[in-house]
Parts: structure tokens; sequence; C-alpha cells
């Protein structure tokens, strides 16, 4: 709500869906982002918001179709694909919320969920 009552507070136009973006350490540790792809303007940023740019690289994507309950289990599954096939992963996920939760059933929500895929082993 942070992010998008600044937007509308300053008439920053959304250009893409939410996303939240983890980052991974080394220790095992993480940090959630979470983002609103937008038109760049040049209204100072208050509180914690700050501009960034969105991953890039190689990902695998993996199409979740229900309850966010339900996400860890296909990152689960993501996870042993990456291992069973010797892909390394790239220490960075993200998720795209395709449907709004406002508008959609819990069990017939979309999201997009992308892992970064490291050297290859």
């Amino acid at each position: 709500r942070e992010i998008t009552t600044f937007m509308a507070a300053n008439g920053i136009e959304r250009t893409g869906q939410p996303m939240t973006v983890t980052h991974y350490n080394a220790g095992g540790d993480h940090r959630i982002d979470a983002a609103i792809p937008a038109s760049r303007s040049e209204v100072a940023l208050a509180g914690r918001l700050e501009w960034g740019t969105p991953p890039s690289g190689r990902a695998i994507r993996l199409v979740h179709v229900g309850s966010y309950d339900s996400l860890a289990l296909d990152y689960q599954r993501l996870a042993a694909y990456l291992e069973a096939n010797g892909i390394a992963e790239g220490g960075l996920s993200w998720e795209h919320y395709i449907s709004d939760p406002n508008e959609t059933p819990e069990a017939e929500r979309i999201t997009h969920i992308y892992f970064l895929l490291g050297a290859a082993n």
C-alpha cells in the first residue's frame, strides 16, 4: 500500500504487474522487495521507496494457478527441477502477480514465478 498510495498521490502511472523480488545470499538469508513497474518521475521519493530496475538475465518461469498460500510448493518443485537437471540458481527469484486478487477468485489467481539462473554446472 505504501507504493500504491505514493503513486496515486503523485500521479505516477503503473506500467506493469506488481511483483516481489527475493534476493538470496550465501548464508541462506534473504531480502524481499515489493515493486510496481511505473513511469519514471522526477518526484522525490519518500520513506522506504526507491527507484530500481527489474531483474534481468537468463531465468526459468513457472506459472502458478491458485492461492498465494500454495506458492511454496511450486517453489519447491522448481528448485527440484533445477537440481535434477544440474542447473544452478542465480541468487534471485521474483513473482509477477498477473491476476488482481481483488477481482480474481483465489483458486483462479495467476502468478508467474521466476528463478534467475546461475552459471552452468
